[in-house]
């Protein structure tokens, strides 16, 4: 609906207000699974081969509307030393940068938020190094006092003048920088913080990590069209949630023949009937669990497709459940909400015969 260029501009903005209010609602719930699982231990790490100049720019990029509607300058500084391609957690790394970058942007109504990457090569390894990340601003700055407070789980300071002035102070929870305080560390890395009220401040990460080869035939989704036909299941016991992945999958796969099944039972039926080129299963529904559902696929002697590829589409994405579908054979398991850019190359990279490129138009 937001990409409609139909809408009156007072719908427009009511459309808008829907997202940035969703977004940050999803931010809030994710922060809180995310503290919950810091707390008992289990937050895991997925590295992986990444284009690191790409993914800082996207991720930078994401956030840039916001700078402009504050009337910030927004600079990113990408020092020639970065490596191409990196070994590291993309959507973790995206995290922090986005926490970062959020937070200086809420407690700056005026001037500048900053961010600069540079790499350090190790002089014993030039593989592995430092990834360091700055974010400056021209923001309120924080109390001495304060600087070890804002590390630690719902503390809060007060928001800019800018968005009071505006209406746009969505309190968050507090738990942003304790969680990306927890990111860092969990990468072996460190976050420290310089400040001066009424100047601004400076967030500085290092992470240690290691340059690699890029990904061998990997396929890209830089366009938004791709020519190629594949024969789809959503399974979703959610009409909704079935109708965004359709609708998603259509934009980047026109292509595509996307059926649906509501529940596990159904996509066991239809399994058996149509030699699918790939499914994404929900993990809970009321009937049948999408584990369950390839359990018994991949156990069925008599089943005509027993190999078909799977990817998990779930909100569950918990270290238990990602382990036990991996064990069964999925091909990948993905987040809910899902980022369209990556469910669009697990499609590809998993849907495809090993001869099929995709065409992109």
């Amino acid at each position: 609906l937001f990409r409609s260029t139909q809408l009156p501009q007072t719908a427009g903005q009511y459309v808008q207000g829907a997202r940035n209010s969703a977004s940050h609602l999803v931010t809030v719930i994710n922060d809180l699974l995310d503290f919950s699982q810091i707390q008992q231990g289990k937050l895991v790490l997925s590295p992986q081969a990444v284009n690191l100049r790409d993914m800082l720019t996207r991720t930078h990029q994401t956030l840039a509307p916001r700078a402009n509607e504050q009337g910030l300058d927004y600079p990113l500084i990408l020092d020639e030393s970065l490596p191409t391609w990196a070994s590291i957690d993309p959507h973790r790394l995206a995290q922090i940068i986005i926490n970062l970058l959020g937070n200086a942007l809420k407690f700056t109504s005026g001037g500048e938020v900053r961010m600069r990457v540079s790499f350090t090569r190790e002089a014993s390894d030039a593989k592995h190094g430092q990834l360091r990340i700055n974010v400056e601003d021209t923001g309120a700055g924080i109390a001495p006092e304060s600087l070890d407070a804002i590390f630690k789980p719902f503390v809060q300071l007060k928001v800019s003048d800018n968005d009071l002035k505006a209406g746009n102070a969505l309190h968050g929870n507090g738990l942003g920088l304790a969680i990306t305080r927890s990111l860092v560390q969990s990468h072996k890395g460190t976050i420290g913080v310089t400040s001066k009220l009424g100047v601004g401040s400076t967030f500085t990460v290092t992470l240690p990590i290691e340059e690699v080869a890029p990904p061998v035939n990997r396929v890209t989704t830089d366009a938004i069209i791709h020519d190629v036909a594949l024969d789809l299941l959503v399974v979703d016991d959610h009409l909704t949630n079935r109708l965004v992945a359709s609708a998603s999958i259509k934009r980047s796969l026109p292509k595509a023949n996307i059926d649906q099944a509501i529940n596990g039972t159904e996509a066991l039926e239809k399994m058996r009937e149509h030699r699918y080129d790939l499914v994404l299963m929900d993990l809970i529904m009321p009937d049948i669990s999408g584990t369950e559902v390839v359990r018994r696929i991949r156990n069925d002697a008599s089943h005509p497709f027993p190999d078909v590829p799977v990817i998990a589409l779930t909100a569950n994405v918990a270290e238990e459940a990602v382990n036990e579908c991996m064990s069964l054979g999925f091909k990948d398991v993905l987040p809910k909400p899902f980022d369209k850019e990556v469910l669009i190359q697990a499609i590809l990279t998993h849907a495809l015969k090993e001869d099929a490129q995709p065409t992109a138009l």
